[in-house]
């Protein structure tokens, strides 16, 4: 009699590490990684948010008590000269916005989109201070032609903006100081617009460098959390569910059927006669031999309170949410007939020519806790395997008790 094929490598790698061995260069993930790297909880970000828009607004602040003491001597001009009334009306708009912004960002009002929100105020500080250092540099007064240098470096500091979108942010600015700059210089001063811009392009430059390394650094820490994450929670050779996972899960289940008025099932599963599975064609045939066990329990997984895990050893497990009598007693001969089909030759075997396996199915009991429950499975598992294993019993006195609640799971 042939001997199975020898164990395949581990179960297929998740799609983080997959996403990590392939790389990143241009910051994207795939499709789904990427939806759940957005949603991921930033509060570092969100602090860090806040406080540089509370910085903003005191620096702010700061610039228009500087221009108060630099133009204390033409406030009688203010409603004369449209310059400096130009030049209130862009601080006090700006102070405002920053102040409102600030403000319902600290409340976590749904309807400011954070993103969006500080992008609007680098846009805002950036345009607001073009016309400022022009207004000043019109009035003769004293300006400070590197605060939009220093600007154009904060927008790609981490604020909560992606690299792509503080670079779409970085080009807005660009666009507007040039559009701002050409408007306010005579033609024959035009040759320091190029300037400025140059230097605006380099602080821009170097902000992207720094940003893209923070963000790629970021992704790589997301992947490597989801990935140990994953590995405390599974187990290494089949990919189902570790015990610990499966006790959280089972608590889970029966708590969520409680409210819901939903039996919950609990199938015990053993591998028959294991151990001389192992010793007549080896360990590696042996870990072949579960990784298919457990994508029959997968298989069966339909639901998503549904859940397959390996407990010990040979022993696994598989917790059905919303079932039946009938479906419940249908479903653990499924099993055990899918494992039958798999046809994992077994000569040591004395209970049948190949790999076989022994369930024991017990339904969950109004107000039933897991413990309770898995003993209940337990017990009906060994009870198969003193009845001569390949069979899969269940506890008809639960069933009948729970043939009276809704389902609609199909077989």
């Amino acid at each position: 009699m042939a001997a199975p094929a020898p164990a395949t490598p581990q179960h297929e790698a998740p799609s983080y590490r997959l996403q990590r061995e392939q790389g990143f260069r241009w910051l994207n993930f795939s499709p789904e990684l990427e939806v759940a790297y957005r949603r991921a909880p930033k509060p570092m970000t969100d602090h860090q948010s806040n406080v540089a828009l509370f910085c903003g607004l005191v620096i702010w602040l700061a610039f228009i008590g500087m221009d108060v003491i630099r133009l204390q001597d033409r406030a009688t001009d203010l409603f004369s000269n449209p310059r400096l009334l130009t030049l209130v009306q862009v601080r006090i708009t700006v102070l405002m916005a920053l102040a409102g912004c600030w403000l319902a960002l600290l409340q976590t009002d749904p309807r400011f989109k954070r993103p969006w929100v500080v992008a609007g105020m680098l846009y805002l500080l950036t345009l607001g201070g073009t016309i400022s250092n022009d207004t000043h540099a019109a009035l003769g007064t004293p300006h400070e032609n590197n605060v939009l240098i220093l600007l154009m470096v904060v927008i790609f500091l981490p604020l909560g903006l992606r690299l792509k979108e503080a670079t779409a942010v970085a080009v807005l600015c660009l666009v507007s100081v040039l559009l701002v700059s050409l408007a306010n210089h005579p033609e024959g001063q035009r040759e320091s617009i190029f300037y400025r811009l140059f230097y605006l392009l380099v602080a821009a430059c170097i902000g992207g460098m720094g940003a893209y390394l923070r963000e790629y650094a970021q992704r790589e820490q997301f992947l490597l959390r989801a990935e140990l994450e994953w590995l405390a929670r599974r187990d290494a050779l089949t990919g189902l569910h570790n015990r610990r996972a499966f006790n959280e899960h089972l608590e889970l289940a029966l708590s969520v059927g409680r409210r819901d008025n939903q039996p919950v099932a609990l199938m015990m599963i053993d591998a028959d006669h294991f151990k001389l599975y192992n010793d007549a064609y080896g360990h590696a045939a042996g870990d072949h031999a579960l990784q298919r066990l457990a994508e029959v329990l997968q298989s069966l997984c339909r639901r998503p309170l549904d859940h397959a895990a390996r407990t010990g050893g040979e022993e696994m497990a598989l917790v059905l949410y919303g079932v039946n009598a009938t479906q419940a007693q249908g479903l653990s001969e499924q099993l055990v007939q899918r494992v039958r089909a798999l046809a994992l030759a077994h000569k040591a075997s004395p209970t049948a020519e190949h790999l076989t396996v022994s369930v024991g199915c017990a339904i969950s009991l109004p107000l039933e806790e897991g413990k309770s429950l898995y003993t209940r499975a337990d017990a009906l598992l060994y009870q198969a395997k003193r009845q001569g294993r390949n069979k899969a019993i269940a506890d008809i006195d639960a069933l009948s008790s729970s043939a009276q609640r809704p389902t609609e799971r199909p077989v």
